[in-house]
């Protein structure tokens, strides 16, 4: 498993854009703790004028990068939500 996560790729190709919005100019920040064992949850802010404000949130996708049958998939019971908790 740690071999397969070592695999991702540490840069985005542009294929992998097709079909999604890219966010990766907006100043996105974890919520998650720092002891958290994964940092997939974001907020970002923005003001809107004299409109108020506009909080995004983000959960990270990652289906592009785990797949189906991929020991990091059976890791986690190809749940499609994984909730993963620090061990006390």
């Amino acid at each position: 498993m740690i071999d397969e996560a070592n695999r991702i790729p540490q840069t985005v190709e542009d294929d992998m854009l097709k079909g999604r919005e890219d966010l990766r100019g907006k100043f996105i920040v974890t919520i998650d703790p720092d002891d958290a064992r994964d940092f997939d949850d974001a907020i970002d802010v923005e003001r809107l004028g004299n409109q108020g404000w506009r909080l995004g949130v983000h959960i990270a996708d990652v289906a592009a990068y785990v797949k189906p049958g991929s020991a990091l998939d059976r890791k986690h019971g190809g749940a499609a939500t994984a909730f993963i908790f620090p061990i006390a």
